[in-house]
């Protein structure tokens, strides 16, 4: 049997690099379709000539795109660009766009920023739910939502990655010396919120800092005796080496679990005892005081953070628990069979 083509589309990066999470899935992708990747400038819809700015109509774009090469699928993540989809469905009927992105971001439809930007993001978002055959989204509250633009939603699995892959495994320390968070605009402005927290936790252990990352310029208020990292996720190999603790805020406006955080993910993948917004991780698979701490509130924050702090048996226990259940339900061999499988629905329906 012929073996299908899948063209895989991103946003151009610097060096060509692959999306992170397209790099651990491509692998169990290839042994099931012959898979091609391209890289596009965003926005693709439009070209420059004698100095000139203009707008291509959709097939143009997409013929740019495709070179007149036959895929069976197209899979889009990211791009938001709606002529560029508009030709990519008029030309190939099997179009899939994943709008999904670590811990928050403009594309989170619960974002809690309000900015004019981020509303016409979301426009965007609604106006490509409409131009594909089938949308994967990180959380059921954002499916939920596009539902109203097409009923061809799923909910996609975040992908816990190599232990050493992208990022180095060093494991707890003997002794609590930084309590850790990493993410985008949303992650720290979330954690305004808890700055009286973290400056008690502080205070009740002086030898203690806080570390925030982020790929953003950000500047906060800070914590006691915070340190903040601009860092490249996508290339860094130590972005928990320095932090002993993670913590990690609700970054939506929702009450309910909303979807599990990929940097949580990413910090059970290098081992590290987590303190968690319930928001952001779920309490379904992941047991509250066994694989991390998972809080609803500052008071248990303070609590919960202060008795790793205390216990060093309990931090090394966690790390090793937290690890391995989500190397279990988390794994590029378990999201690659979801993508998998979508992939094949979406050729069989016509």
């Amino acid at each position: 049997m012929k073996r299908k083509k899948i063209l895989y589309i991103q946003q151009e990066t610097p060096l060509g690099r692959l999306d992170p999470k397209f790099m651990e899935l491509l692998p169990h992708i290839k042994k099931h379709y012959n898979t091609y990747i391209t890289n596009i400038r965003n926005p693709v819809a439009r070209s420059s000539f004698d100095g000139k700015i203009i707008r291509l109509p959709a097939k143009a774009v997409a013929s740019l795109v495709l070179k007149s090469v036959k895929y069976d699928l197209v899979y889009v993540r990211n791009i938001l660009d709606v002529t560029l989809l508009r030709g990519l469905r008029l030309m190939n009927q099997n179009l899939v766009l994943e709008i999904s992105q670590p811990g928050g971001s403009a594309l989170d439809l619960f974002s809690r920023s309000t900015e004019k930007s981020s509303r016409r993001i979301r426009k965007n978002v609604e106006k490509a739910a409409k131009v594909a055959k089938l949308v994967l989204v990180e959380g059921e509250h954002q499916a939920k939502l596009l539902r109203k633009f097409n009923n061809n939603i799923l909910v996609c699995p975040p992908v816990f990655p190599h232990p050493t892959l992208p990022f180095d495994n060093p494991g707890p320390r003997e002794e609590v010396r930084a309590v850790g968070f990493a993410g985008t605009v949303d992650t720290f402005l979330a954690l305004k919120s808890l700055e009286m927290a973290l400056q008690e936790v502080c205070r009740r252990f002086p030898r203690i800092h806080a570390i925030g990352k982020s790929e953003s310029l950000i500047i906060l208020e800070p914590p006691v005796k915070y340190m903040y990292k601009k860092i490249d996720f996508a290339t860094s190999r130590d972005i928990f080496s320095d932090m002993d603790i993670f913590i990690f805020p609700a970054t939506r406006q929702t009450d309910d679990f909303y979807g599990n955080s990929l940097f949580v993910l990413l910090a059970l993948a290098a081992k590290k005892p987590c303190v968690v917004w319930r928001t952001e991780i779920d309490g379904n698979i992941f047991r509250n005081g066994e694989d991390l701490f998972i809080v609803s509130n500052e008071d248990e924050f303070v609590e919960k953070l202060s008795t790793l702090v205390e216990n060093r048996e309990l931090r090394f226990t966690m790390a090793q628990r937290g690890f391995e259940k989500a190397q279990k339900y988390f794994s590029p061999e378990i999201a690659s069979g979801f993508y998998i499988d979508a992939f094949k629905k979406t050729l069989e329906t016509n």
